[in-house]
């Protein structure tokens, strides 16, 4: 494990430059409405005059301790570890919050300063890591006075850490490596069963072409049996009557007669004095 550092102790100023400059516009504005603008003589049983002091004093016992304590609780809180594997930075006075940030996740660190951390000598490092939208950074690190050696400290540990990798990201890998060749294997194995089942449905598909052709050609088959001849028409016949028939002879006479008229039966000659006479 590494050393927790803290920042430089000159932040402190530049986090109270802010607090100070409204302070000092309250108190200006105070002391000018009271001398200036007001005819009463005393406030408070303090003299006109004295009133800026007394309120410069009254708002730095109200305004200007309290920011002061806020901001030193604020400093000594917030610390940084360079550990083997990760740079850890904790901050925070009634909620504590930790940042862990792997070496292998650092992309690039960038220096960021104001005027008066100019003045001051101070720099803020943004780090920015894999995952990060461009522009973005993970942490912030204010108050650092040696900007140059501690980024060229973590970003050779971060190299380092991409060489040689840490247990953690080997596991990463590993894992990440075993799901890939899972996932591989389901996505084969679903291209094996698509490729049988197109397969089995061509089968069935030319199966069905097959009984198709055999069941017309059947078909074919029974309509030119039904049909005689081996397929052959039949002789058409027509049924006519009257002159149109053709002719036959006639039974009694011999004389050709017409198609489906009734034989003349001879007519015997009738018998005298009908049927019971006698015959003289």
């Amino acid at each position: 494990m590494g050393e927790q550092v803290r920042l430089g102790p000159k932040i402190k100023i530049a986090w109270l430059a802010p607090s100070a400059a409204a302070i000092a516009v309250i108190w200006l504005i105070l002391s000018a409405g009271i001398v200036g603008l007001s005819a009463q003589e005393k406030y408070f049983g303090i003299d006109k005059e004295f009133m800026p002091i007394a309120l410069l004093f009254a708002l730095v016992a109200s305004l200007g301790i309290p920011v002061y304590a806020f901001i030193h609780l604020s400093y000594i809180n917030f610390t940084y570890e360079l550990a083997e594997t990760e740079l850890i930075i904790r901050q925070g006075i009634l909620t504590r919050k930790t940042i862990v940030i792997p070496y292998v996740r650092i992309q690039n660190i960038n220096s960021e300063r104001t005027v008066l951390e100019r003045l001051l000598g101070l720099a803020t490092l943004a780090i920015e890591t894999a995952g990060t939208n461009v522009g973005e950074s993970e942490a912030l690190l204010p108050g650092i006075s040696n900007r140059y050696e501690l980024i060229n400290h973590i970003l050779a540990l971060a190299a380092e850490a991409k060489q040689t990798g840490s247990p953690e990201s080997r596991a990463t890998d590993q894992r990440g490596q075993v799901s890939r060749d899972v996932l591989f294997q389901e996505m084969l194995g679903q291209l094996v069963q698509l490729n049988k089942g197109m397969i089995a449905a061509s089968t069935r598909e030319i199966a069905r072409d097959a009984l198709s052709k055999e069941m017309l050609a059947e078909l074919r088959r029974i309509s030119g049996a039904a049909n005689g001849n081996g397929g052959k028409k039949p002789q058409e016949r027509s049924i006519v009557s009257g002159a149109n028939s053709p002719k036959m002879k006639d039974e009694r006479t011999g004389a050709p007669g017409a198609m489906g008229s009734v034989p003349h039966k001879p007519i015997e000659p009738a018998r005298k004095g009908g049927a019971g006479s006698k015959e003289k």
